[in-house]
């Protein structure tokens, strides 16, 4: 079964049940009253799973910011959309950010992610590229995360006034 017919049947599914419930006298309860156990249990489920205590983000900090604090805002997102995916994922972003790399805006991905060679940054490229390395196996899921981010963060307007001969 593929998804779109998964969502479909659920959907169907949780429409009867729903109905059914608002019924002092459904049939399809008194038929299989566990159905409303698990509604119950599901609905447990995802209240708990809202609540921020439970959701799986330990702490990520931006140290690098106190060097280049111009993209920590977008740093801390970041970390905590990855924290979501994989907590090894946002292991390797938080490692990477404060080592020496900074998010530049990018057309194409939204950002990119650029190290800072040498000062307080990497020592060198290889060094970079050390540490990256374990993110290779995140690429997919990186990419939309970095256009995600573009569109929380756009360009900043810039006001200009009219000049006369616009007037």
């Amino acid at each position: 079964m593929d998804r779109k017919e998964m969502i479909s049947r659920a959907r169907d599914a949780f429409r009867e049940v729903l109905v059914a419930m608002e019924k002092s006298n459904a049939q399809l309860l008194q038929r299989d009253p566990d159905i409303k156990g698990l509604v119950v249990t599901l609905v447990r489920h995802v209240e708990d799973a809202r609540k921020p205590e439970n959701w799986p983000i330990e702490e990520y900090t931006d140290d690098f910011a106190v060097y280049h604090p111009s993209d920590t805002k977008q740093w801390q997102e970041l970390f905590m959309i990855a924290a979501f995916y994989s907590k090894d994922m946002a292991d390797v972003l938080c490692f990477m950010r404060n080592s020496g790399c900074e998010l530049i805006r990018d057309d194409t991905y939204g950002y990119v992610i650029r190290p800072i060679i040498g000062g307080h940054g990497f020592h060198n490229e290889q060094e970079y590229d050390d540490v990256k390395r374990p993110l290779n196996q995140f690429a997919d899921a990186l990419l939309p995360m970095l256009k995600r981010l573009r569109k929380n963060y756009p360009d900043e307007l810039v006001q200009s006034t009219l000049s006369e001969s616009e007037v």
